[in-house]
């Protein structure tokens, strides 16, 4: 049973040890609230799924074997229905419905409830080697493309992995719909091991031949090592997709070098990031006291990497400062044995964050600006600042630390006040290009515009001139990393405060599917049917927004 199937369990537990309602309010009662619990796919019944029922207070039960229930007893009122089943999801789950957005129904009526429950998706099947026979203790990850913050990325199914039996087979269950990549890894694949004598030259083991060592390391479906190269998994609601996988062994190889720099007797760490993952692990990491700082990283499958040392620096200037962490990293192609890395010990390059204020009011000085630096080859490689400091801020920190070459994403925002009229950085306008660090020369300071004119955006969204729930896209045309999404619900318009005046493409959708609105590509198919709205400064718009059918994926 999975850890839903699991929560389903403990809260009908809790629910039938609480007092709910009192004797005096069941004898009062006139009314009985009667619904159904259905498979949104089929239409079929589902018994056994936990039915709550919440106003005040809160009473539960199992639906049926035909999916019925019945809250009897009930006063004059308004109820929230929910229901739960371990194998299925319902529509807050899916992302279609907001929590506290759900339907109300009222007492007296002769209204039967429908409660929607959408099956779950399934990936199952068995993993061989080369040559046919099962392959026992693999373990296999599914992971999900899911759009977050307008941006695609690959997430890592939160179930966790699953390791294939004595006959090589597997199921992952509970998956919601979408698109998955499937990742196999062979227990034990890579570690990391350090010398603290020189490094010899390593004797092929039994078996290893002329090519050198070989493994299963990590593979993706179909069979490939760079998951850049891997075949999406197209998972419905309540299909159980079949996937036959045969892994072939990879040539794996070792990296080995050394760390200058550290500090004697406070030894290093080591890590090796693989490209293109905003949710890898990093392979083989561990802290060691070494003397000769020499390390070598066995079993690492062809690809590209980023090797990381870092080092505690004794001249630090407060423990719970960046700047007290010495680092050394360099990206590697790895096709080969990798031999003779050196990595230097500093602090990096550090990238000061300036933020300036436009106001109409002089009153509206002295805000604060979030702001992200993030590698776009190796998304793991992250930093946040809040700027200006606070003073006497012993974690303050006046930008982005031991930046090392290579290029960025940055992004900004205010907090609670105005909006980010510009992000810039040497002329580069952050807003529209990345940032570009290289490894000779040091970078002027990244500075933020802040102004207190922007417009705030009204939005309902309708479909044939009635107003329905939907997801509505406010997208910019000029800057795609300003785009906006929100949810806009019938009761009443849903406000954007705080756009930048200008020029927005609206779009409104009701699918599960988030589109990637900071990708132009992505909502080129959407903008032939897009409302414009041109909004000026200290503007206050509403609009209403047609809905347009969810384009496919």
């Amino acid at each position: 049973m999975g850890p839903r199937g699991l929560s389903v369990i403990l809260t009908l537990l809790l629910l039938c040890t609480a007092t709910g309602v009192s004797a005096q309010q069941m004898s009062e009662g006139k009314y009985s609230l009667r619904g159904r619990v259905v498979n949104a796919v089929t239409g079929e019944p589902v018994g056994g799924a936990l039915v709550e029922l919440s106003s005040g207070t809160r009473r539960a039960q199992f639906s049926a074997a035909d999916g019925r229930f019945e809250f009897a007893e009930l006063a004059r009122g308004s109820y929230i229905l929910s229901a739960r089943k371990p194998g299925f999801f319902d529509d807050r789950e899916l992302g279609r419905e907001e929590p506290g957005a759900q339907t109300a129904y009222a007492l007296p009526s002769d209204e039967t409830a429908v409660l929607k429950l959408t099956p779950e998706g399934v990936i199952s099947g068995r993993v061989e080697d080369e040559k046919g026979k099962p392959l026992e203790g693999v373990s296999v990850q599914a992971e999900m493309w899911v759009v977050a913050n307008g941006t695609k990325q690959l997430q890592p199914w939160p179930g966790g992995s699953i390791a294939t039996d004595d006959e090589g087979n597997f199921r992952i269950a509970e998956l919601l719909p979408g698109e998955y990549y499937l990742k196999f890894s062979e227990p034990g694949a890579s570690g990391t091991v350090f010398r603290d004598t020189p490094a010899r030259p390593r004797a092929k083991k039994i078996g290893e031949g002329g090519e050198g060592k070989k493994g299963y390391g990590t593979q993706y479906y179909p069979g490939v090592a760079e998951e850049s190269l891997a075949t999406v998994i197209h998972v419905r609601a309540g299909v159980e997709v079949p996937v036959q996988q045969a892994l072939e062994p990879l040539p794996l190889y070792d990296i080995a070098g050394v760390v200058r720099g550290a500090p004697n007797g406070e030894g290093f760490a080591v890590s090796l990031l693989a490209a293109g993952s905003a949710f890898g692990e990093p392979r083989g990491k561990s802290l060691v006291f070494p003397n000769m700082g020499e390390f070598r990283i066995e079993g690492v499958p062809p690809g590209r990497y980023l090797l990381i040392a870092r080092a505690a620096d004794p001249n630090n200037q407060g423990p719970l400062r960046r700047a007290a962490e010495l680092i050394a990293q360099t990206a590697l192609e790895v096709n080969g044995e990798v031999t003779g890395v050196v990595l230097m010990l500093g602090h990096g390059w550090t990238i000061d964050v300036r933020v300036s204020e436009v106001s109409t009011n002089a009153a509206d000085y002295g805000h604060r600006v979030t702001a992200n630096l993030q590698s776009t080859e190796f998304p793991q490689q992250m930093q946040q600042v809040l700027v200006p400091l606070l003073v006497n801020d012993p974690r303050a920190s006046r930008g982005f630390e031991n930046v090392a070459a290579g290029t960025y994403s940055v992004e900004a925002w205010a907090e609670g006040w105005g909006y980010v009229a510009s992000i810039r950085c040497a002329g580069v306008d952050l807003l529209k290009e990345d940032l570009r660090v290289g490894s000779g020369a040091s970078v002027g300071p990244i500075e933020i515009t802040l102004r207190n004119d922007g417009a705030t955006l009204n939005l309902s969204a309708v479909e044939n001139g009635k107003p329905v729930p939907a997801r509505v896209i406010v997208y910019s045309e000029e800057y795609p990393r300003r785009s906006r999404v929100i949810f806009a619900w019938p009761a009443s318009m849903s406000a954007v405060p705080n756009l930048a005046p200008g020029t927005y493409k609206l779009v409104a959708t009701r699918g599960i599917h988030e589109p990637e609105f900071r990708d132009p590509a992505a909502m080129a198919k959407y903008l032939a049917h897009a409302q414009s709205v041109t909004l000026a400064p200290d503007s206050n718009v509403n609009v209403q927004v047609e809905v347009q059918e969810e384009a496919e994926p």
